[in-house]
């Protein structure tokens, strides 16, 4: 019997499934009585309301973060290096790209794949520097007063448009008994 359970239920599913889609009339609509319920249409999409101070706010929380996430090891380098050009590291933004400059030159019998990494850190960490301090001033230079003219006007909701769902009682198979609905999703 247990081996048969599974089928059972599998069955009972696509007997459930065959019997909503083929019954197309209701007892309901046969008895001449409508009971159609109209659903109201979906509340519009919502504006642009909120939408700028959360804008804003990702703006400058991104913008610290990359700020940060750049700076924060470049001072940690400067602190910690001895090379004279590591020094101009505390300066943000501007640091990287003076380092970058005022670095000595890899003669060949030096290792000089670290110094194309140093390179190379330096420049990533130039650039996340900037992009960070745009992002942040522009966060900061966003203002929550232009919230209104930039709001489009709302658009009417005809009822005409709206697309009803009818809800009826509906029989099921020969003794299953429930509700139906239909109509244009």
């Amino acid at each position: 019997m247990r081996k048969h359970k599974g089928f059972v239920y599998a069955a009972a599913g696509l007997a459930v499934v065959a019997a909503t889609s083929w019954s197309n009339v209701s007892s309901a609509q046969e008895n001449g009585v409508d009971q159609t319920l109209s659903m109201p249409p979906p509340p519009p999409p919502p504006g642009l309301e909120g939408s700028r101070s959360e804008t804003k706010d990702t703006l400058l929380g991104t913008g610290l973060f990359l700020l940060a996430v750049s700076y924060l090891p470049a001072v940690s380098v400067a602190a910690s290096s001895t090379v004279a050009a590591d020094q101009h590291l505390y300066a943000p933004l501007a640091g990287p790209w003076i380092d970058l400059a005022q670095r000595p030159a890899c003669n060949p019998p030096q290792n000089c794949e670290s110094e194309q990494t140093n390179r190379a850190l330096l420049e990533t960490s130039g650039i996340l520097q900037g992009v960070g301090a745009f992002l942040t001033l522009v966060g900061l230079l966003t203002s929550d007063d232009d919230d209104a003219t930039m709001r489009p006007p709302p658009k009417p909701v005809h009822e005409a448009k709206a697309n009803p769902v009818h809800v009826t009682p509906a029989q099921f198979g020969s003794a299953g008994y429930g509700v139906a609905a239909f109509g244009k999703f």
